[in-house]
């Protein structure tokens, strides 16, 4: 009986022991499926993969030494709850990275490789805001947000470059002089040769976002804090009355801040500086105040899907994304908007009010363009509108 009994108890260790190997080898497993998941994105830097790295493996030798070399009943329970807690952790974070790059695959470009290196040399991007409101991004629709962002990545200079929807300019596509935001109707290629044109630029990448993926992209980022110039009530909602001074803005509140111009004697102007404090802030808020931004970014990206598209390759965003990372430096961003006089001319969509371009700010404009791109830095007095 005794003999049974010892016999019992030594399959039952037996069993045991390899219910911890069992859990020991599927921690190191998981761990070993993240950190292959995290280095393929290659958005990461080297350093802080090394320390990632450092650390699970310090974890791991504390599960193993609890489960294999002590025999407390705390330390195996406090070691399984450790591996169960690590196995659990690696699964949903190389998952979410799945679904990630999912995401950005289907806003990222499609494979239409542009002769720039993203974080060596000056490049363009020009941002588009399309006046549809739903989950689906149409991408043939008007423009009410027309920016233009010169980036320089070595001087970490970023020039934004506002101009208004109803700038008179030539359209492409209907080969006669038009609203700036009726270009957007034959799509956001037509908008970039428009303003190609304008500026006598090349512009390398769009990127094009509707009402509802800036609701989502601003709530995503907890927020923005802007400095709102004066009260108004907004005409889009008169339920929101803004207070001037700086304010924390959810998604919904940026959009009606950024679409007001009724409520301001600059009106249109107005609205494209107040565009482009949102943009600005937005900028700050992923590459500068906070870190988790940028290791969450894909989370960002996965909330806009369908509501955001850029041409930018994956690969270039990664670049961003990873030289970012690397040094987490703060950007020189200064804003400009090319104003206008106020007429009634001839367009695509018939006799309409338009702005027809103020000669010396579409100049001033060129220079700062041709500033950012030689290396050179705009001082804020430079920029002022």
């Amino acid at each position: 009986m005794g003999n049974s009994r010892k016999a019992t108890r030594k399959m039952d260790k037996q069993k045991k022991k390899k219910i911890y190997l069992g859990i020991f080898i599927a921690q190191i497993l998981a761990e070993i499926f993240a950190v292959v998941e995290v280095i393929s994105i290659n958005m990461v830097p080297m350093k802080y993969i090394v320390v990632g790295i450092l650390i699970l493996v310090f974890y791991t030798l504390i599960v193993g030494l609890l489960l294999f070399y002590k025999r407390l009943k705390w330390q195996k329970i406090v070691a399984i709850v450790m591996a169960v807690i690590m196995i659990i952790g690696c699964l949903a974070g190389g998952v979410f990275i799945i679904r990630t790059m999912k995401a950005l695959n289907g806003m990222a470009g499609n494979g239409v490789s542009k002769d720039v290196d993203v974080v060596d040399e000056p490049f363009t991007v020009y941002l588009s805001g399309s006046d549809t409101r739903n989950d689906e991004l149409d991408e043939a629709s008007r423009s009410d947000v027309n920016i233009l962002m010169v980036i320089n990545p070595k001087t970490k200079q970023i020039l934004l470059l506002n101009t208004p929807r109803d700038y008179y300019v030539y359209n492409p596509a209907k080969q006669m002089n038009d609203k700036l935001t009726h270009c957007g109707n034959d799509g956001i290629e037509n908008s970039m040769a428009a303003l190609k044109e304008l500026y006598g630029i090349d512009i390398d990448y769009y990127g094009q976002i509707n009402f509802s993926g800036f609701e989502k992209l601003i709530d995503e980022l907890g927020g923005i804090d802007i400095e709102i110039p004066e009260s108004f009530t907004s005409w889009n909602d008169d339920s929101y009355t803004f207070s001037a001074g700086m304010q924390h803005l959810s998604g919904y509140e940026a959009l009606l801040f950024a679409r007001e111009r009724y409520a301001f004697s600059g009106g249109d102007n107005t609205r494209g500086s107040n565009q482009m404090q949102v943009i600005k802030a937005v900028i700050d808020k992923a590459t500068h105040d906070s870190t988790d931004v940028l290791f969450n970014y894909g989370g960002v990206m996965d909330s806009l899907e369908g509501m955001f598209k850029t041409s930018l390759l994956n690969g270039d965003i990664a670049k961003l994304v990873k030289m970012q990372l690397g040094d987490m430096s703060e950007w020189n961003i200064q804003s400009f908007a090319v104003v206008g006089t106020g007429a009634s001319r001839s367009t695509s969509g018939g006799n309409a009010y338009v702005m027809i371009p103020d000669d010396d700010s579409v100049n001033q404009a060129k220079a700062m363009i041709a500033t950012v791109t030689e290396g050179g830095i705009l001082e804020d007095t430079e920029a002022a509108e």
